[in-house]
C-alpha cells in the first residue's frame, strides 16, 4: 500500500518532475536547492529530528505518471526524469495548462495539507517486506510488561507500540515507555496476564498522537519500521494503527512541524 489519500474525494493535479519519482510518494519543492529548483522532486528520506535538515513541505501524493509505456523495479511503478529537449521517450495524458506533445516528464498527485488523513504500510526496509512478529519468553502477572525476541528495531521510549497478536491478551495494543528491542514495559495494564508462548508486534509508531517515522528508502511511499528514528524522523500525527498480520498499516496526517519550509524552524521531540 503506498501513501494515498484516506478520506474524501481529493483535489489533483499534474505537475512537472526531476528525478525518479515512485507512484505512492509523496513530491515537494526541494528546499535545499531552491534557487536552482526546476520542478518537484520526489519527497525524500528524513534528514535530522522532524526533518530539520531538509526542510522539505510535503505538496502531494503521486497517484499516477504520463509514461505512456509505464515502468516499474520491485513492483514499484516509476517515472525516470529525462530532459524534454528533443526527447524520444513518450509522455502522454497529462492535463491542465501544460502544453499536450512536449514529452515532459509529470506526475498525477493529490494536493494534501496538515488536515489531510493519509494512510500507508508499515514495512521492514522496504515495500512487500512485513514486521517481524515475536514471540513471548518471559510474562508477566501485572499486565504491563513482557520479554520477547529481539523485534526489528529498538523502541524509542514513549513513541512505540506493542499488539498482540495471540493469547489472552490478543487484539491489545500498549504504548511503550521502554528503550529496547526484547524487555517492552507499559503503563495501562493489559486485561490479563502476559504468557511465554504469546505472539506480538513491536513498531516505533505510537498508537495515537504525534509519531516519529521514517520513509523506506528510494521508494519513499511507505513507513520503514526498522529504522531507529533517534537520530532521523519524520512527524505525523497517528489517526489509526493497525498491526494486525498481513494488514500493517497506519492511517495518519503530516504533523504541522512538517509545512514550515524554513531553514531555522524548531525541531522538538
Amino acid at each position: 500500500m503506498p501513501i494515498v489519500q484516506s478520506q474524501g474525494v481529493p483535489q489533483s493535479i499534474w505537475v512537472p518532475t526531476y528525478g525518479t519519482v515512485y507512484t505512492g510518494s509523496m513530491i515537494c519543492v526541494d528546499m535545499s536547492t531552491i534557487a536552482d529548483t526546476t520542478a518537484f522532486i520526489q519527497f525524500p528520506v528524513a534528514a535530522g529530528a522532524l526533518n530539520i535538515t531538509n526542510y522539505d513541505v510535503p505538496f502531494g501524493a503521486v497517484i499516477g505518471n504520463n509514461m505512456r509505456r509505464p515502468v516499474s523495479t520491485a513492483g514499484q511503478q516509476y517515472l525516470a526524469y529525462v530532459s524534454p529537449h528533443d526527447s524520444t521517450t513518450e509522455y502522454v495524458g497529462q492535463d491542465g495548462n501544460f502544453v499536450k506533445g512536449a514529452r515532459e516528464p509529470m506526475v498525477k498527485a493529490t494536493l494534501i495539507d496538515a488536515t489531510t488523513i493519509m494512510k500507508t504500510e508499515l514495512v521492514v526496509d522496504a515495500p512487500g517486506t512485513p514486521i517481524t512478529e515475536v514471540t513471548v519468553t518471559a510474562g508477566s502477572t501485572s499486565g504491563v510488561l513482557a520479554t520477547t525476541g529481539a523485534c526489528d528495531v529498538i523502541t524509542v521510549d514513549g513513541y512505540a507500540t506493542i499488539y498482540f497478536r495471540t493469547g489472552l491478551c490478543a487484539g491489545t495494543y500498549r504504548k511503550l515507555d521502554s528503550a529496547s528491542t526484547t524487555a517492552h514495559t507499559w503503563n495501562l495494564p493489559t486485561y490479563a496476564d502476559t504468557v511465554i508462548g504469546d505472539k506480538a508486534v513491536v513498531v516505533n509508531v505510537n498508537m495515537f498522537g504525534l509519531s516519529l517515522v521514517q520513509l523506506a528508502a528510494t521508494y519513499c511511499n511507505c513507513f520503514d519500521i526498522d529504522d531507529g528514528v533517534a537520530t532521523n524522523s519524520l512527524g505525523i500525527d497517528t489517526i489509526r494503527l493497525n498491526l494486525e498480520k498481513g494488514q500493517e498499516w497506519v492511517e495518519f496526517r503530516w504533523n504541522i512541524s512538517n509545512f514550515f519550509h524554513w531553514t531555522d524552524r524548531t525541531a522538538a521531540t
